[in-house]
């Protein structure tokens, strides 16, 4: 299995900027907390449910901090995040995507540990993204938790479905497309309420609309989504 991190060069269709973020009014406070602390010596813990934008603020986050920012995804197995963790280096930023997925096993947290020191150190700045609504208790090593504990917590929230449909319906306009209310008020009945899951839908009608040269109908749309 390969080691490489993950590149932060993204198309806009994929995100990754604070500007094409969206959060909605539930989510503004937050957006703008973690902007305003990042830099220097920072240590913060973005916490939210799955589908709430962690993955997307923490590449926003690399792309504002500029050259020396890395972004690192834990979500793979133990072993190899942990070697991948022992690689890292000193940097202004670096982004740890779902590293709750290491608590509970010392060996990780150790590695964990670790780098937030080379880190904390050499002066930049730790985020930790987690999927969790509050902090984690199932630590294996006391350290780790002081740490994760007293970062700066940051909290995003699901978005209402006014601001679930409306999210939806400006990255559709993006791209070219113009819904239906009556489509996006078929997907409120039929999609898991996550804006993550939202735009992997919108991705495979854009294909879609684009291959057949239609427009985004309730029939279009449940034919596609009822046949995959």
């Amino acid at each position: 299995m390969s080691t490489q991190q993950r590149p932060l060069a993204l198309s806009w269709r994929d995100g990754g900027h604070f500007d094409d973020y969206y959060g909605g009014l539930t989510n503004a406070a937050a957006v703008k907390l973690l902007r305003n602390a990042l830099g220097g010596d920072c240590s913060i813990c973005l916490h939210g449910p799955a589908g709430s934008g962690k993955t997307h603020l923490a590449l926003a986050a690399c792309d504002a901090a500029g050259g020396n920012a890395r972004y690192l995804s834990l979500n793979r197995n133990r072993a190899e995040a942990n070697a991948l963790l022992e690689q890292q280096l000193p940097a202004d930023l670096l982004c740890l995507d779902d590293a709750h997925r290491l608590l509970g096993d010392r060996d990780s947290e150790k590695a964990l540990f670790d780098v937030h020191n080379r880190i904390r150190d050499a002066g930049g700045c730790l985020l930790l993204t987690e999927v969790s609504a509050e902090q984690p208790t199932s630590f294996a090593l006391p350290d780790l938790a002081s740490r994760w504990r007293g970062a700066t917590q940051i909290h995003l929230r699901s978005l209402n479905d006014d601001e679930l449909a409306h999210g939806w319906s400006m990255r559709a306009k993006l791209r070219g497309l113009q819904p239906d209310k009556a489509v996006i008020n078929w997907l409120l009945r039929h999609q898991p309420r996550n804006f993550r899951d939202w735009m992997m839908t919108l991705n495979h009608l854009d294909s879609a609309a684009l291959a057949q040269g239609r427009r985004l109908t309730v029939p279009f749309v449940r034919d596609q989504l009822t046949s995959k």
